[in-house]
């Protein structure tokens, strides 16, 4: 989780350890440490604007049934039909 911290913050761990935030530090923070001090008011979450468009477009890929990973058999229709046809790539000779 990334925010910007807009006061100091200190974040205590159930070991009673404790980690010091200076006002104006922005970066990734564990989701524990940004959660809580984003409740007491001492820091905002950080959005990244590309990140925010790309959950949407994944979003919109799992939503059609199609990762953006490599295609698979089963959800492409021509996968693998070069391979099979001989007369593209000389097999069967």
């Amino acid at each position: 989780m990334k925010v910007r911290f807009t006061a100091d913050y200190d974040h205590k761990w159930p070991s009673r350890a404790m980690t010091a935030f200076k006002a104006g530090y922005e970066g990734t923070v564990k989701r524990e440490v940004g959660e809580r001090a984003i409740s007491k008011g001492k820091a905002t979450e950080v959005r990244n604007p590309d990140t925010a468009a790309g959950d949407a477009a994944a979003s919109t890929n799992a939503d059609m049934g199609r990762s953006r990973g490599m295609a698979e058999p089963h959800n492409v229709d021509h996968v693998g039909t070069s391979v099979r046809r001989a007369q593209l790539d000389g097999a069967g000779q």
